[in-house]
């Protein structure tokens, strides 16, 4: 523990692992809700981050449906169908045996 802070108080560890500044900032501290909590904000470098996370989540727009159509088979693509056989499409399916039970 290097540091007991209020809310609103600031810590700063001096070339944090040999680098840059880190601050540790106490936003608030609320001991009434069950559990309680400290909500901190960390800043290493001075850096400057992204506006903190509202309460209410981003909207976000739909994306348009997708426009691929759906596979298509056809004699030559070494599959063979079920409206293919050895005589209609040889290459399909000239060395396939279909079973029927």
């Amino acid at each position: 523990l290097r540091a007991t802070l209020q809310q609103g108080q600031s810590y700063t560890i001096s070339k944090y692992k040999g680098q840059s500044n880190l601050v540790v900032t106490v936003n608030e501290i609320n001991l009434s809700s069950n559990p309680g909590y400290a909500d901190v904000t960390l800043n290493y470098g001075n850096a400057v981050g992204s506006p903190p996370p509202t309460p209410q989540p981003t909207p976000l727009r739909p994306t348009a449906k997708p426009t691929t159509s759906a596979p298509t088979r056809a004699c030559g693509d070494n599959v063979c169908i079920v409206s293919e056989n050895n005589f209609s499409c040889p290459g399909d399916c000239a060395a396939v045996e279909l079973r029927t039970w």
